[in-house]
């Protein structure tokens, strides 16, 4: 089961190139779109995992900006969400 508990297990490349404050970012959103996800009882566990790290990995990208040497930096309190720097589209981008 690719779950999460801790920092320490996400996977070393995550560990390796996000700031620690994006893990946790990251690390509480795959927690909790895996249990919210999972309470469907529909997706095997590889589908609750890609689910989980996109979810969360979209919410890095929109509060995380990549600097001119690829680091992640956090975001200015207050800009505008650049939908076009989100990976997989906006969320609710279809609904009215």
């Amino acid at each position: 089961m690719d779950w999460y508990r801790s920092l320490e297990d996400l996977p070393q490349s995550l560990r390796n190139e996000l700031p620690e404050l994006a893990q946790r970012m990251y690390l509480a959103v795959y927690q909790r779109v895996w249990e919210t996800t999972a309470m469907g009882g529909e997706e095997s566990e590889d589908e609750l995992a890609d689910t989980a790290h996109q979810a969360a990995m979209l919410e890095v990208q929109r509060r995380f900006d990549r600097d001119e040497q690829g680091n992640w930096i956090q975001a200015p309190v207050g800009d505008e969400i650049d939908t076009d720097k989100l990976e997989g589209g906006t969320p609710d981008s279809d609904v009215p």
